[in-house]
């Protein structure tokens, strides 16, 4: 009695045969799946006591071809966690890409050149000849690192071609010819 117990608990039915893990809105494929708030790697005894309990339902629920084993074990240690530890209510925030080391320089050169122009506007006549020097080197440094920016991003195009050229030869042609 005690055993049909807890055969029923992990998931069997009177026929020895497992039943399919219950499909839950957040399973769905379109959905996200929350995250589950695992314990720390410090906490071995959880970890331990997971372990043979996931073990043991799995030893006894899954019978049959290894593909669906592979699919039940996943949505069941899934399951099991987010019984026993919960869903990780930290929200997981996107940032946008960081510019590079040459990009920022640009930006930062061009802001030192907005408020150039602006002292140079405010300026007395004497002042006016050094900030204008001043400006025109920035000018110079902007010119150079602009077209060391443009290089590296041509460089790279042009790696992406020649690494999708060599993926796929046939197709990359084809494309090359209908333009």
């Amino acid at each position: 009695m005690v055993e049909r117990n807890q055969q029923e608990k992990e998931g069997l039915d009177n026929n020895r045969q497992p039943q399919e893990p219950k499909r839950t809105p957040d399973t769905s494929d379109n959905i996200r799946r929350k995250k589950v708030k695992w314990p720390n790697n410090k906490s071995k005894s959880e970890w331990q006591q997971f372990d043979e309990d996931v073990d043991a339902i799995l030893n006894t629920t899954l019978a049959g071809n290894i593909d669906r084993k592979i699919e039940s074990m996943t949505s069941f240690i899934y399951n099991i966690g987010m019984d026993r530890f919960g869903a990780d209510e930290k929200e997981v925030v996107r940032r946008e890409g960081q510019k590079n080391r040459r990009e920022s320089k640009i930006a930062k050169m061009r802001k030192d050149l907005r408020q150039l122009k602006k002292r140079y506007n405010q300026a007395s006549e004497d002042e006016k000849p050094a900030l204008s020097e001043l400006r025109d080197t920035i000018r110079k440094k902007l010119k150079i690192t602009r077209r060391a920016e443009r290089t590296r991003k041509r460089r790279k195009k042009r790696e992406k071609a020649r690494a999708q050229f060599t993926s796929d030869p046939f197709q990359n042609t084809m494309y090359m010819t209908e333009s």
